[in-house]
């Protein structure tokens, strides 16, 4: 068999089974030796480990003796491994550490890194209360460590990823060294005010991709100075993603933005309560992007709406979208929620005829953008015995009302609802 399957066909076939179908997996893996390889690299690329502390709560995830033993009786299991998962708990024993440590001295294809403090499961109010300071639960040290054994040896990885957890700033700055794309999630200082006094790093980073989610603090070490960022070598940067920063993050995101316009490429701004990105705000403060993103090619934008009506652009996204401002741009995403309508026509245009002509004439200029989406949300708040058309329909009324508030974008094939047809992931209902 192995002479007349090929290995492209094999990898197809391997390829189209879907991810949660372990078992069709694991038949693949044993049914000829042909399959053995494609199907154990679904099977075990991605490895989800964790301490012996927080075990009982993680059933599908491996303790460091477990995968220890594995890799020991069968080395080859390792090469496959690209994508790990490692859950802290609030400490790991030192047997625990060397074990760990020689499983990630197994791991030369590593790519991808996920630094998670768990949280245990919360049943009871006053458990969820407590689980809202769980990252505190991983101690400083037992962090270090785990930065610094999956940093020793890992010439081939790509990104890292750091979740509920509380850090310092020797801890941020290692992680930053760490591989070119790293994201915080949720992750708290260790004091309120750890931000003053602290030098900049003198070991050059070259971080390429940086996203903060959830950790406004975070962005305010890295940007919160106008003059000197504290992010090294921010000029390194070809993407940033900001999530989840309220009104009071503002000059963090202008000194963000204006730090790295220069070499940005792709700038993805997500549920932030900034004034400049409600729909309709007039806003008297400077604008929160530079003048210029010369090398930008993606932009996404969350763009809140008061209560679904028809406003201007903000002023602020409006002069992003300008030839002058942004000449390389290919790529925009506007991300909307709408309150529910009884019906699919109902549903407004965002914007005022004014701004939808100014728009259009935008879009049409850009000499390389392929496309600008508009991913729309609709919400339902109330009892389930309300009844709606189905979300397919709400998607081609507003795609209608896109072609005639667009109509020179939507025919070059440019403005459009979801990406190209009509997705209907891109409606929901809560």
């Amino acid at each position: 068999m192995a002479n007349t399957v090929s290995k492209e066909l094999v990898n197809r076939i391997v390829a189209s089974i879907p991810n949660d179908d372990r078992d069709t997996l694991m038949s693949c893996s044993l049914v000829a030796p042909v399959f053995r390889d494609a199907s154990q690299r679904r099977l075990l690329g991605q490895l989800s480990v964790c301490s012996l502390d927080v075990k009982d709560k993680l059933a599908t995830h491996h303790t460091f003796a477990e995968v220890s033993v594995r890799f020991t009786t069968s080395p080859r299991l390792a090469t496959h491994v690209t994508i790990v998962r490692l859950a802290l708990g609030a400490e790991v024993a030192k047997e625990e550490r060397r074990e760990a440590e020689s499983v990630f001295t197994w791991l030369k294809q590593l790519r991808e890194v996920y630094i998670e403090g768990y949280c245990l499961q919360t049943r009871t109010l006053a458990e969820a209360k407590a689980a809202q300071k769980c990252r505190t639960l991983v101690k400083l040290e037992v962090i270090e460590w785990a930065l610094d054994t999956v940093g020793r040896e890992q010439r081939s990885l790509r990104s890292v990823t750091l979740s509920e957890l509380t850090l310092t700033p020797a801890l941020v700055d290692k992680a930053v060294n760490m591989a070119p794309s790293v994201a915080f999630q949720s992750v708290e200082p260790e004091l309120n005010d750890w931000t003053k006094g602290i030098p900049t790093p003198s070991v050059p980073s070259s971080l390429a991709e940086l996203s903060i989610s959830q950790s406004s603090a975070i962005t305010k070490y890295f940007f919160g100075s106008q003059m000197q960022p504290t992010l090294p070598n921010p000029g390194s940067l070809r993407a940033l993603t900001l999530d989840g920063h309220g009104e009071d993050n503002r000059s963090n995101i202008e000194n963000a933005c204006r730090h790295t316009a220069k070499t940005l490429e792709e700038l993805n701004i997500f549920n932030s309560d900034v004034p400049e990105f409600r729909v309709g705000a007039k806003s008297k403060l400077r604008p929160v992007f530079p003048a210029s993103f010369p090398h930008l090619k993606k932009l996404q934008m969350h763009i809140s709406i008061p209560g679904g009506s028809k406003c201007p652009l903000p002023a602020a996204i409006a002069a992003l979208l300008t030839p002058d401002a942004t000449p390389l741009l290919e790529e925009v995403v506007f991300s909307f929620a709408y309150t529910i309508c009884d019906q699919p026509g109902d549903l407004p245009f965002v914007f005022t005829t004014d701004t939808s002509k100014r728009l259009d004439r935008s879009l049409i200029r850009h000499p390389r953008l392929k496309s600008a989406e508009w991913d729309m949300m609709c919400l339902y708040y109330g009892d389930d015995s309300t009844t709606f058309p189905p979300p397919e329909d709400y998607l081609a009324a507003f795609s209608q009302k896109l072609s005639r508030a667009l109509p020179r974008a939507s025919r070059a094939g440019i403005a459009r609802v979801g990406g190209a047809g009509v997705d209907l992931g891109a409606v929901g209902f809560v």
